[in-house]
């Protein structure tokens, strides 16, 4: 398993362009995801704190890697929009953001955003809140506010929930990322997973199993799944539950926050860290923080979702 260098109710989608693969292995094998070399500009990092990955003793500046272009570097793009991919014998959908200005020769970030169970890609995309009763959150819980002109987004669509125990889902997503690594230009060393309640479940299933493929996740009212193998790899981790949740109790979303804590071999001190009430624990392995947000709220995203996620993974 790869290591990534030290750094600082569902509406049928229209269907778009349609991604083919083959059997569904893992794009880890005899890939180049994560290997590089130092920014020749470096600079300083200015979103995350001073727990981004890379920073000296001091907490100051990093040298960030250069990115790891993915083979899909200057070909021409899959449509943007609703599309469907071949997983086995089934037919799966997703919904792809390219950045405005796309030319497919920078290397972008990517990031999947995973509905909740209530919920739909197209909710995801449109920004839509997973309750009439709560506020919109913006498309990609507002991430994709927030995002630079170099962040692709993909939302995935459930086959009535998440797979959290098995591995369909997995394929799914494995799937996803070798073909769009083929047909995008994409920075294999910067993947990323957001979702809320059974979609931050789905996001804790990719941090538990995937971590070899993604940089980072960030898990909004989750829990642990029980596909979970106790050999895990560490992985940058961010999550927030709210304190009155009663679909989801806060105690599942710390069980799970604890079990990163322990890959990532931080100590169980915190300090606080933006937006208020959020902390990073101590001294986890450099370039893998464990930021934990709780919030006064219910089983929703929180308000400062969009501001706060994008600043957790900006900073890889």
């Amino acid at each position: 398993m790869h290591t990534f260098p030290i750094v600082r109710s569902f509406a049928p989608l229209v269907m778009g362009s349609a991604l083919a693969v083959g059997a569904c292995s893992s794009s880890s094998s005899g890939s180049n995801r994560g290997v590089g070399g130092s920014s020749e500009s470096g600079g300083d990092v200015t979103a995350g704190g001073s727990h981004a990955g890379g920073a000296d003793e001091s907490g100051g500046s990093s040298t960030l890697l250069d990115p790891v272009p993915s083979p899909g570097c200057n070909t021409v793009p899959p449509t943007d929009g609703p599309g469907t991919i071949q997983v086995g014998d089934t037919a799966r959908e997703y919904i792809l953001r390219l950045p405005e200005g796309y030319d497919g020769t920078t290397p972008n970030r990517i990031v999947f955003a995973f509905h909740g169970a209530a919920g739909s890609a197209v909710q995801v995309d449109n920004g839509d809140p997973p309750r009439s009763d709560l506020e919109p959150t913006g498309p990609y819980f507002g991430i994709k506010d927030q995002a630079d002109q170099r962040t692709i987004f993909v939302a995935g669509q459930a086959l009535g929930s998440w797979d959290s125990s098995g591995t369909s889902d997995l394929d799914y997503v494995r799937a996803l990322l070798d073909s769009f690594e083929d047909q995008l230009c994409i920075d294999e060393s910067r993947v990323f997973a957001a979702g809320f309640s059974m979609g931050a479940i789905m996001t804790i299933t990719v941090a538990c199993n995937l971590s070899d493929l993604f940089r980072a996740v960030a898990p909004m009212s989750g829990a642990l799944p029980g596909n979970c193998p106790a050999d895990g790899q560490h992985i940058a981790y961010w999550a927030s539950h709210g304190t009155n949740d009663t679909t989801i109790d806060i105690s599942q979303g710390e069980a799970a926050r604890d079990e990163f804590v322990q890959r990532n071999h931080c100590q169980t001190d915190t300090e606080p860290t933006e937006p208020d009430g959020c902390v990073s624990y101590l001294d986890c392995d450099p370039g893998y923080p464990v930021d934990w947000c709780p919030f006064d709220g219910i089983h929703q995203p929180p308000p400062f979702s969009g501001t706060a996620i994008w600043g957790f993974f900006s900073q890889f």
